[in-house]
């Protein structure tokens, strides 16, 4: 067993509620994205939803998993059109 496992199977075992479940698997990706060397330049934030929906003056139990949904899909969509651009010439 991997030592991403067990530490998921650890939380597993401290959750009582799946909601709980989620929030320490969201705290586990934001320290990982915080850290790992690969990732830590290329974000300026990394938020839990909770945060990140109150940053906005939002609820997030108002708010609920569909809006970040929307966002990923947008996000997505985005990257899918710009990666069809042709790539820019430089000036001479």
């Amino acid at each position: 067993m991997t030592l991403l496992q067990t530490l998921l199977n650890t939380y597993r075992q401290a959750s009582h509620t799946e909601r709980e479940k989620g929030t320490y698997f969201e705290e586990v990706m934001c320290t990982y994205l915080r850290n790992e060397a690969s990732y830590k330049d290329l974000y300026s934030h990394v938020w839990t939803y909770a945060d990140w929906a109150r940053e906005q003056g939002t609820d997030a139990r108002n708010t609920g998993i569909d809006l970040v949904k929307r966002i990923v899909a947008v996000g997505i969509g985005s990257v899918a059109i710009v990666n069809t651009l042709p790539a820019l010439e430089e000036k001479k």
